[in-house]
């Protein structure tokens, strides 16, 4: 999920139900049991990760044939996502739920596909992702249109996707109301943001500004800036930080993002983010994304809200310490030199990898923290 910064079967008619040989999907009898396993063809690693919120629930070895399993007792209902190599998609499990997947690594999320007691949701959640991933290239043609037509091209998308969730709703009437939440954002929020896209997508491409009328944005109305139920979740996550770019894009008078621009975007965040877990990630890849854009410093009061706002130590931490190496090497001044032991065990000198080279070094480091 860029960063983030942030998420197969295409949904077209209606549920497709995947027949897996997978081995049967027993439903749990006792109602707090969750069972998570299935298949990777290809795998990248020996493990697949469980995670909700940044934070790993359980990493579950792959078998010799790449096969897992793992029974939860006691599982939070609600989003989560797993990760296999440098991937990821969303899963979401409610009591009872007896979920297994099988996907390719070589075609992760087209080939990913859910079976058992519970696949009817999450087959849902990954078609709605992949038909608004294939919306977005069809928008940044519209982008240069004017309002009106724009706005033609966007109810058309934006009534096929109330089409598809009425029809999934119809087919699936007992599912729960904190899903059926879900099941709506996944296919609105999307294209909510096309919509906050537009003014800053329309100068670009245009050299123009739009002025759009106040009906343009009428959908505002119904979103919740602080739905704590979808923080999670990465269509809303996506939506919220268009909406704060595109107002603070107006505010800095459609200029382009300057600091002018950067201070009104961390007082928006400041203003209007309640759910903590959401303005210090928002906060923190403003912050980060100044850090390492800037050749000059970063802007004193910027980063003074930052530290004031983010209550998040380890997001601080992280970028005081990039802060401090920035000012041990500053631009144009020459690389240390030190020692580096290849996997064999020889030594090497830095300066002796470069050896008058365009060079990249990559290093990862555990947090100490």
């Amino acid at each position: 999920m860029r960063v983030l910064y942030i998420c197969n079967m295409k949904y077209i008619t209606g549920i497709v139900v995947s027949v897996l040989l997978l081995g049967s999907c027993k439903t749990p009898q006792n109602q707090d049991i969750v069972y998570f396993g299935g298949e990777i063809l290809n795998p990248k690693s020996n493990i697949i990760t469980l995670m909700k919120n940044d934070k790993v629930i359980d990493s579950i070895k792959l078998k010799p044939d790449n096969t897992f399993g793992k029974t939860f007792n006691n599982l939070t209902p609600g989003l989560y996502y797993f990760q296999h190599g440098n991937e990821f998609q969303y899963i979401y499990f409610e009591p009872k739920d007896s979920i297994k997947i099988r996907l390719n690594t070589w075609d992760f999320d087209e080939s990913l596909v859910f079976d058992g007691r519970g696949s009817e949701k999450n087959d849902f959640l990954l078609s709605v992702f992949l038909m608004n991933e294939k919306e977005m290239n069809n928008f940044y043609s519209y982008f240069p249109l004017p309002e009106s037509d724009f706005s033609k091209k966007y109810e058309d998308v934006f009534q096929r996707n109330t089409n598809v969730l009425t029809q999934f709703l119809t087919n699936t009437p007992d599912i729960s109301p904190e899903f059926k939440h879900l099941a709506e954002a996944s296919v609105t929020y999307p294209l909510y943001r096309f919509k906050e896209l537009y003014p800053y997508y329309h100068k670009k491409m245009t050299d123009s500004i739009e002025k759009v009328s106040p009906q343009f944005f009428e959908f505002r109305k119904s979103v919740n800036l602080n739905d704590k139920s979808l923080s999670e979740y990465y269509a809303y996550q996506n939506y919220i930080a268009s909406y704060l770019y595109n107002e603070a894009f107006k505010l800095n008078d459609y200029k382009g993002f300057d600091e002018n621009f950067k201070k009104h975007l961390f007082h928006l965040i400041v203003e209007n983010i309640q759910i903590n877990e959401l303005k210090n990630r928002l906060l923190y890849q403003e912050m980060s994304a100044c850090v390492f854009h800037s050749e000059n410093g970063v802007n004193a009061e910027n980063l003074t809200l930052f530290y004031q706002n983010c209550t998040d130590s380890i997001l601080t931490h992280k970028i005081k310490s990039v802060l401090q190496s920035k000012e041990e090497l500053p631009v144009n001044t020459a690389f240390p030199d030190f020692d580096l032991i290849d996997k064999e065990g020889k030594n090497y000198s830095t300066h002796q990898v470069i050896n008058n080279n365009y060079t990249v070094f990559y290093f990862w480091i555990e947090d100490a923290m």
